[in-house]
């Protein structure tokens, strides 16, 4: 739950005339618990640098394509197109 209100509150702070919608923000909280996890665990954990590298790379990958999209293509969100129109 922390992670979904954090998330919504991120959204809020960094864009606020987009609305937060659905479950992304639940997602992300998820993936950034997976990885305190990984490093509490890590003297224990097995294929540790491979599970880091796919969870950042996730990350990295989904939080540029965001980033380019809106900054390079003037790409919106439907959210942003169905409030305003």
């Amino acid at each position: 739950m922390a992670g979904v209100l954090g998330g919504s509150l991120a959204v809020t702070v960094l864009d606020p005339q987009r609305y937060s919608l659905g479950a992304s923000a639940g997602v992300y909280g998820l993936l950034l618990a997976h990885l305190a996890t990984i490093i509490l665990n890590w003297d224990q954990m097995d294929c540790k640098i491979c599970r880091v590298f796919w969870l950042l790379a996730y990350i990295g990958y989904d939080a540029g394509s965001t980033i380019y999209s809106k900054l390079f293509l003037h790409v919106d969100s439907q959210v942003n197109e169905l409030t305003q129109g």
